[in-house]
């Protein structure tokens, strides 16, 4: 039971990252004006060391990819 249950989760994200695909645009690069906006890769350095960063996209979960850690632009 439990299998077809998760075949079933998988089968229903598949129908969702078919509809998200299907129905994407591509936009636009957001202007590098200096702002960090959603769908930007951002990589901050902390207190001004370049070998202590972290790089993430700020975006909604939904872009979320096991290539990059996402953050909200909600997120605190």
């Amino acid at each position: 039971h439990a299998a077809k249950e998760e075949q079933g989760k998988m089968e229903l994200r598949v129908r969702q990252l078919t509809q998200l695909l299907e129905h994407a645009k591509v936009g636009e690069a957001p202007a590098d004006d200096g702002v960090v906006e959603p769908g930007m890769v951002v990589t901050i350095a902390f207190d001004g060391d370049e070998n202590d960063t972290l790089t993430f996209l700020l975006a909604s979960r939904e872009y979320a990819s096991s290539d990059i850690e996402t953050y909200s632009p909600q997120s605190p």
